[in-house]
């Protein structure tokens, strides 16, 4: 046919759709083809298989080709429900009961889960399969504290992993209450990620995102007194959103602070982390940076795997307020991309971490 490119699309019958074979990924068979599918150049294919669909510009014959997968379903050999420890309330019982129903393990204390047991049961998992195995991680639903400490020990045994997915299903929008709600703690999230190696008399720089919360970036700034702050912004989702984020933190007068917005887009994970990593890679040799993470949960995964890559030169810290738990509808979407195992320092992860294991 002469054709300069061959483009590959997915159906039901290229994949195990019905999921006749449980212990392989139904679309293990098209990841193994080679040259790649959709497309033979690796990045493109990779982003195709990691976000859903890819966009391919040929210039040549004037066109923007889109592959997309319609619909994925996400299936595992094993699954494990996070418990919160309080506030079980609103739709807590409904949840649970689909979670049992789905035969997900329930954890119902995560945080030491993660530093006690985790890392030792992906290693026998790797071990008793006699492969690397993939963990999908879906921030939707977690904190700060209890992303961080997951990703952390995952990253721990990043050579037991074939890949490491993050999966995030945002909130439809619902109309916040503005009011101001004081500032409780401002501190680490946690203590491996806590600090700095870099020169103390160095001036702070903070990279913050912006959410809901009425009035604390400006009370944040107010308080660490940084030399440059970079509010992160998310856009792509719902317009609503977006004027509501602008209206509960860029109304203030920020006085005679360094304040810089950026946007972030949160339907393209992987573009996101690109574009803050670049910014924090920027302020690392002058600032002791502190990253803040506000706003959407993806968000907290991107600064921890910052944070990460760049250990022991910018802090992971988290800003407590009170706040009521309310119940939040998932919108008809959701994100993913894998983690770039060889961006993370995952030695000095571990010797960070070993005073910290229980």
């Amino acid at each position: 046919m002469s054709a300069r490119r061959l483009i590959g699309t997915v159906g039901n019958h290229d994949v195990d759709s019905r999921r006749s074979v449980e212990a392989v990924a139904a679309e293990q068979a098209l990841k193994s083809l080679l040259p790649r599918f959709p497309l033979a150049d690796k990045k493109l294919a990779s982003r195709f298989w990691a976000e859903d669909y890819v966009i391919l510009e040929d210039s040549r014959a004037d066109a923007t080709i889109v592959v997309v997968i319609e619909e994925r379903r996400v299936s595992s050999n094993v699954t494990k429900t996070f418990v919160f420890a309080s506030d079980h309330v609103l739709s807590y019982d409904r949840n649970m009961a689909a979670m049992k129903a789905a035969q997900s393990e329930i954890v119902v204390d995560p945080i030491r889960y993660c530093r006690v047991d985790l890392a030792g049961e992906i290693r026998a998992l790797s071990e008793r399969t006699g492969r690397k195995i993939r963990v999908g991680i879906d921030i939707s639903s977690m904190n700060r504290t209890m992303a961080a400490s997951l990703l952390l020990s995952v990253l721990s045994k990043a050579s037991c992993c074939e890949a490491i997915t993050l999966f995030y299903v945002p909130a439809r929008f619902a109309s916040p209450s503005l009011t101001v709600s004081p500032i409780e703690q401002v501190g680490p999230v946690l203590p491996e990620l806590s600090g700095f190696k870099c020169e103390p008399g160095r001036p702070v720089a903070v990279v913050m995102g912006l959410g809901y919360e009425y009035g604390t970036a400006v009370g944040l700034i107010n308080q660490l007194e940084p030399q440059l702050t970079i509010c992160l912004k998310a856009s792509g989702g719902d317009p609503m959103y977006d004027a509501a984020v602008s209206d509960a933190n860029l109304g203030f007068d920020f006085g005679p602070y360094n304040v810089e917005v950026s946007d972030y887009d949160l339907r393209d994970i992987g573009a996101a982390f690109r574009h803050i990593e670049t910014l924090v890679h920027g302020l690392v040799p002058t600032y002791r940076v502190v990253l803040v993470p506000m706003g959407p949960k993806i968000l907290s995964a991107i600064l921890v795997l910052i944070a990460l890559k760049y250990f022991g030169r910018a802090a992971l810290w988290r800003v407590a307020r009170s706040s009521p738990p309310a119940d939040v509808q998932a919108d008809s979407f959701y994100v993913s991309a894998d983690v770039d195992l060889d961006d993370v320092a995952i030695e000095k992860l571990n010797a960070a971490m070993g005073p910290f294991r229980r």
